[in-house]
């Protein structure tokens, strides 16, 4: 086997692990975890691109950002998210973890563009956490919707 073999090998492993350590992504939805070395302030940080996209649903542009999370552990921290846009700001919070009930979904208006989302916790403890996060048109059909990880604590 010759290096560059190796090289793309070792680079493939390491691609895949990183990967299964910022959680699971499908179309709108995402698994992921807020580790304890950050302590009570671990933060994840996603932007969601919201765009017209003529394979989605709909054609019509975005009018909001649907989000709702679900903690995953019973005990310990309390997980929340917010959504972020310009100068405008939601949140929801899981109060009890481990239930099977995510928090109550919230939506943030902002047309098009890129939202702002952060999940937290309260208390220096290991969270997994399940979010669903949906660009939608002023019917709540799908409109363009993409995630970029900025951060993974």
């Amino acid at each position: 086997m010759n290096n560059k073999a190796i090289k793309i090998g070792l680079l493939t492993g390491l691609l895949l692990v990183a990967a299964g350590h910022a959680g699971t992504v499908s179309a709108h939805d995402i698994a992921a975890s807020l580790g304890i070395l950050k302590g009570a302030g671990a933060t994840d940080l996603y932007t969601v691109t919201c765009s017209t996209d003529p394979t989605e649903q709909s054609q019509q542009p975005t009018d909001h950002l649907f989000v709702q999370i679900q903690d995953q552990n019973a005990g310990g921290a309390i997980l929340s998210v917010q959504v972020m846009k310009g100068a405008i700001a939601v949140n929801s919070t899981d109060n009890i973890g481990g239930d099977g009930i995510p928090a109550p979904a919230i939506t943030l208006q902002g047309g098009e563009g890129d939202y702002l989302v952060l999940v937290d916790h309260t208390a220096r403890f290991a969270e997994t956490y399940f979010m669903s996060y949906h660009c939608q048109d002023a019917n709540n059909q799908h409109t363009g919707t993409v995630l970029t990880t900025k951060q993974n604590q």
